[in-house]
């Protein structure tokens, strides 16, 4: 899994090093505003959200 506050493919490559699959968090569209806790959360990119998607990879793994 990745996490980049950026665009989510621009680390989604990585997965093809080790041939793997990757879960690419990220910033994907554009145009919001907001405090840094409100557009990570918006974005998936806070705690929670990663937590999720980290048990996520971990369930497909399994």
């Amino acid at each position: 899994m990745t996490v980049h506050d950026g665009a989510s493919h621009a680390l989604s490559w990585m997965g093809s090093i080790y041939g793997t699959l990757v879960v690419a968090l990220g910033v994907d569209d554009f145009g919001q505003t907001g405090t840094r806790a409100d557009l990570y959360h918006h974005f998936g990119l806070d705690a929670e959200h990663i937590a999720e998607a980290s048990f996520s990879v971990l369930d497909m793994a399994g």
